[in-house]
This record gives C-alpha cells, sequence and structure tokens, in this order.
C-alpha cells in the first residue's frame, strides 16, 4: 500500500493519532466470486429479494447502499467532517524532501496477486525487505473488486467497487498487522484511493436504478425509449455494450449525450475510452429504462463524473482519501485521475495553445488538487499515477507531492523486448530537458518481464555464456528492468514479483532469487544514504544501440552510474564511466559486474547480455 505513517515521517502520524481504524461494516461486499446462486442473486433484479410489487424491494435498495462506496465514503468522511481535524494539517505544498529521505525506494505490490493471505505474507517479509534496501511498500488494487458482481462475460480484471478491503487478503485486521510489521521495520507504506474509473458495483447499479442518495455519481444519462433503437440489443440489465461512434453521433443529435468530449480528440494511448449501454434496468420506481454512461478502458468501468454540482463523486473520492491517509494511517496514497482527463466539450481555445493544453486534462487538473490537498489535511503525501501524471504536473505541480513518470516502465519493456535502447535514451534526455524537477517524480519498473527464448540442448544460452542457465538469464533479466528507477532521482517503484523473481509478489526466500535481492541492495542502500531522489539527471548516453548510462548526481554529493545492456550481446560502458568519473576512483555497487569493489580501470568493464550495474564516483557513503 501506500507509505503509513511510521518511521522518520514528521506530518502523517499527527491526524492518525487522534483516529482509529474504521470498523468493519455489518453489511460488507462479498470478496471473491461468490457460489453460482449467491452471485445471481446479486447482480439478476429479477429475484424475489430484489423485486418486490413491480419494483426494486426498498429492503433490496438499502441493502445495496450498505454496500456502496458512497455509504463507505459517507461514514469516514463523518469522523472528519465538522472537527477540528481538518485544521490539524495545511493543505499547501508539503515537503516532499521529509518521505523522498525517509522512503525513496517502493517495492509495490498487487494486492490480487499476493498468495493468500497475501498482507500477512509481506508482514512477514518486512525486515527481510528492510535489509534488502527497501523503505515503503505500496499496495495496489488493494480494495474490493467487482467480481461478486458482474455477471460470468465481464473480462477477468480488477475493477474496483468497495472501500473495503478484502477479507481473501487479511481485511482490515491484516492490513493493522502489516503496519505493525512496517513500523517495527521502519518501513513505510502506502496505499491506493479509489480510482476515477470504478467497477460494476453497487454504486452504479443504485445510480442505474434511480436512486436519489447516488444521482450524479456517474457520467450516465437515460435514453428515452423512442431512442432505444440507436442502442446495442441486450436482454439482460448489466449488459454492459460499447456503443459505436455511429450511435454516440445519433445520440448526440438527439441530445441525450454531449458532442465530442476532448477524450474522444486526444489520444488515449492504448486506453478505450467512450460511451456504453446497459441492458434494461427496472428503476425504484417501477419503470424500466437503459442507460448509457462514460466509461474508461472497457464497459466494465464506469467513470466517475466530478463536474456535477451533486458533488457525489468528489465526495466519494476524498471519503476514500481520508479512509487511506487518515483512518488507515498511510504515508503516501496513490491517486489515478486519467479517467477524468478531457471529460469536458471539445469546442475551446485555439489547439496548441496553453489554455488549450489546460483544457485537454479538465476536470482532472482541478480533481487531483482537490485530493492532494484532502491528503495533506490528513497529514500524507499524494502520488499521482497513470500516463497522464506529467502532463499534470506541467499543469500544476503542486496538484500532488509526486507524479509518476510512466513512459519509463513502457519503454524500458520495450528496450527489455527489443535490444533497443534508442527510444529510452531519447526520451529520459526530453525528461531532462523539460525542466519539470525530476526530485517529484516517481519512476516505475516494468510489471514483468519479456519472455526468452528457450535454451539449447544442454541448458546453456549461446548469448550469455557456457555456463549461463535461463534461470541465471531471467534472473539478470528481472536486475535490468529494476536497474533504470533505482538510478534515477525522485522515488523508485519496484514491482514486487520482479523484486522477489517470480510472480507471487512475495520477496525472495532462498536460491537464486534470495541472491539477487541480496545484490541489489549495495545500490538501494546507496540511494537512500546519499539521498540520490532529491538529486538530479546529469548525462544520458547511448555507447551503442542496446547499451545506456545514466549518471545522476545524489543531493549529498559524488555521481549514481547506471549501466544497463539491453542487447543479447556483451557490451562496455567503460568509456562512457570513465569520461563522467574523470579520473576519480569508481566504485562497482553490483558484485556480478565487478570482480571487487573498486573498478580498476572503468574502460576494462565489460557488461553480460541484459545486465545492469551501478557504480559511484566520488561519494562517501559513511555520512
Amino acid at each position: 500500500m501506500p507509505n503509513s505513517s511510521f518511521g522518520r515521517r514528521k506530518g502523517a502520524g499527527l491526524l492518525c493519532a487522534a483516529l482509529c481504524l474504521a470498523s468493519a461494516l455489518p453489511l460488507a461486499a462479498c470478496s471473491g466470486r461468490p457460489a453460482p446462486d449467491a452471485q445471481a442473486l446479486l447482480v439478476s433484479p429479477a429475484r424475489d429479494m430484489a423485486e418486490e410489487g413491480g419494483r426494486v424491494s426498498p429492503v433490496y435498495e438499502q441493502w445495496l447502499y450498505k454496500q456502496s462506496m458512497l455509504f463507505q465514503a459517507r461514514e469516514a468522511q463523518a469522523k472528519v467532517s465538522g472537527s477540528r481535524l481538518v485544521w490539524r494539517h495545511t493543505a499547501a505544498w508539503q515537503d516532499r524532501a521529509l518521505l523522498r529521505q525517509a522512503a525513496p525506494t517502493w517495492l509495490v505490490a498487487d494486492v490480487p496477486a499476493l498468495p493468500r493471505p497475501g498482507l500477512a505474507a509481506l508482514a512477514a517479509s518486512a525486515g527481510e525487505l528492510a535489509a534488502g534496501g527497501i523503505n515503503g511498500v505500496l499496495l495496489l488494487d488493494a480494495c474490493e473488486s467487482d467480481a461478486a458482481w458482474v455477471p460470468d462475460q465481464a473480462p477477468a480484471a480488477f475493477r474496483q467497487a468497495s472501500l473495503n478491503l478484502p477479507r481473501s487478503a487479511g481485511g482490515e485486521e491484516g492490513l493493522e498487522e502489516l503496519a505493525k510489521a512496517l513500523q517495527a521495520a521502519g518501513l513505510q507504506s502506502g496505499m491506493e484511493t479509489a480510482p476515477a474509473a470504478t467497477g460494476l458495483g453497487p454504486d452504479f447499479m443504485l445510480q442505474a436504478r434511480g436512486s436519489e442518495r447516488h444521482r450524479g455519481l456517474y457520467a450516465m444519462a437515460e435514453v428515452p425509449a423512442a431512442c432505444w433503437s440507436l442502442l446495442p440489443a441486450a436482454s439482460r440489465p448489466w449488459d454492459c455494450l460499447e456503443l459505436s461512434a455511429e450511435a454516440a453521433a445519433a445520440l448526440a443529435e438527439a441530445r441525450v449525450l454531449p458532442g465530442p468530449l476532448r477524450q474522444d480528440m486526444s489520444p488515449q494511448g492504448r486506453v478505450r475510452t467512450g460511451w456504453a449501454a446497459t441492458g434494461p434496468v427496472l428503476g425504484v420506481d417501477g419503470q424500466t429504462r437503459r442507460l448509457v454512461y462514460r466509461f474508461f478502458s472497457s464497459p466494465w468501468q464506469p467513470v466517475l463524473c466530478w463536474q456535477d454540482p451533486g458533488q457525489a463523486a468528489r465526495g466519494l473520492l476524498a471519503g476514500s482519501v481520508i479512509s487511506v491517509t487518515g483512518l488507515r494511517r498511510q504515508a503516501l496514497a496513490a491517486i489515478r485521475p486519467d479517467a477524468l482527463a478531457g471529460l469536458d466539450a471539445a469546442a475551446g481555445p485555439a489547439a496548441g495553445s496553453a489554455r488549450s493544453k489546460a483544457a485537454a486534462l479538465t476536470p482532472a487538473p482541478l480533481a487531483l488538487a482537490d485530493l492532494g490537498q484532502q491528503v495533506r489535511r490528513c497529514g500524507g503525501w499524494s502520488l499521482a499515477l497513470g500516463a497522464h501524471a506529467l502532463a499534470l504536473m506541467g499543469a500544476d505541480p503542486e496538484a500532488a507531492d509526486f507524479f509518476e513518470a510512466g513512459d519509463l516502465a513502457a519503454l524500458a519493456a520495450r528496450a527489455l523486448a527489443s535490444g533497443d535502447a534508442a527510444p529510452l535514451a531519447a526520451w529520459l534526455r526530453g525528461l531532462q530537458a523539460s525542466g519539470l524537477p525530476l526530485a517529484s517524480m516517481a519512476f516505475a519498473s516494468p510489471a514483468g518481464l519479456p519472455e526468452l527464448p528457450p535454451a539449447p540442448a544442454g541448458g546453456t544460452r549461446p548469448d550469455a555464456g557456457a555456463a549461463d542457465s535461463l534461470a541465471d538469464a531471467r534472473a539478470r533479466l528481472a536486475h535490468l528492468a529494476l536497474a533504470l528507477p533505482c538510478g534515477l532521482p525522485g522515488l523508485a517503484l519496484l514491482d514486487a514479483g520482479l523484486y522477489a523473481g517470480h510472480a507471487s509478489g512475495i520477496v525472495p526466500k532462498s536460491g537464486r532469487d534470495r541472491g539477487a535481492a541480496a545484490a541489489r541492495a549495495p545500490a538501494l542502500q546507496a540511494r537512500a544514504r546519499l539521498d540520490l531522489a532529491g538529486g538530479r539527471l546529469v548525462r544520458v548516453e547511448q555507447p551503442a544501440k542496446g547499451l545506456l548510462v545514466v549518471v545522476s548526481a545524489p543531493a549529498r554529493g559524488g555521481l549514481f552510474i547506471t549501466a544497463a545492456n539491453f542487447s543479447d550481446r556483451p557490451a562496455s560502458p567503460g568509456a562512457a564511466i570513465a569520461a563522467a568519473a574523470g579520473g576519480a576512483p569508481v566504485t562497482c555497487l553490483t558484485p556480478q559486474a565487478s570482480s571487487g569493489t573498486t573498478v580498476p580501470s572503468p574502460q576494462a568493464l565489460s557488461l553480460r547480455p541484459r545486465q545492469a550495474a551501478h557504480f559511484l564516483v566520488g561519494a562517501d557513503l559513511r555520512r
């Protein structure tokens, strides 16, 4: 989870001491996918529990409301609203250096990927993580998904539908035990807040059924019966079907939908966006309706309507922040506002103007700034995640405390697969030239590795030496994938599966993976002692197609050099390292890359295929 209020953190513990963990709700939603009969009862309003006299049962509506995120958010807000606690911390810019120095390197764990009970397994590994140079644990996708609510044909993916932690991962008790273990080990903790595009859970169902309490929560509109012919055919209420461009245009002409949005005009990378339609939904008033709504990534992820004057979406997201930072005492709150970027009319200032660039993100900058202030009032720090994070940083560098430089992970994965480091080098140079402070960024590793070709007969790999097995090659590849986030200023976000050497997300306990994690420890410990997170990027060199040399200057002096060979052939970074060192002694922080600690001749250095190494020049680690 995002950072906790532990260790050397100054501000995040004040509000936390005044608040206790939220008590478990009596009607908490199911975690995991229930048995078929129970699932049918949850998702179908045609059951006796859902219908009463040709309309949705008031008892069922109330039961759904108690499962909803909006209800849970209001419960969290009630613990703070009207109290003096909102004045305990400033909403102004937080001192980012405190968090950078306490926790420059984070292990990022997807909770659904952790073996059961995942939080307990992480808690048991806290001491080993600290010894390996990890300073914080950030939990993503930590709350319950919509698996208990959606039909079987929904794609298998995590979509949040609750602010509660799933019992399968340990629930609130497991989180409390993890917090104690991290605190004892001197680690920070963090957690992701509710995203701007949620799952298809009780909140969506209640708004679709016309519940007054959920009015305006999602970007949703009723379709008049005369226009139903424009919608995709559907027989069940939660047949969530994407509208064609022609259908969306026809509904816009009929004034059911707005015209083109800026999100439609701006490329969203590989993320799908658009409008989708429900099937026939029985409302609380006994009328059957069909509705259209905005989605992000897939029709199963409806988008919250931040602009709605009823402010239901603002309340839900603010309640999530209070739950994460205040009640659960997390130092770092990760916020995903990407789904809100460009949810405004396409007409406006001329393309290319400063106002046009800012408007292309509206209302995401407003939402991020407001939620970032909520995090600071609760005493924590905020981290903006997503593809638009750096654009949001350019629009308002104080909207959050840290911003993910999301392209690094994608470009590093591309270099791992292709052996070509040129796009990665060009992006790093562009980032350096942008003038944005890298110390306020967060650099994430890829979340997985490309498949290596099978080893030939005999178990050796022709590109890696006679004694190199497939397991050795994969361990070296994982180290390479983690190298750049460790060698750059700002926060380093290391995927738990890569760090462990396997997909379970738990730190390695024995064998080769444990040795690989131990080999990373000197570099991670050095980046913490020298305050590399608060430093700056000095130089980016590409001596060969697959070779990258990145030189950074830590805040406490010296140079921290990362050499990464993405190719399937040996490569020498020695000339670039020697030029950066200027004749000063070079210390190798990666045991596999040098037989000794001090490199006798940098020009003689050679990296094996797909190997990375870290080096120090002119730095005193004893300080």
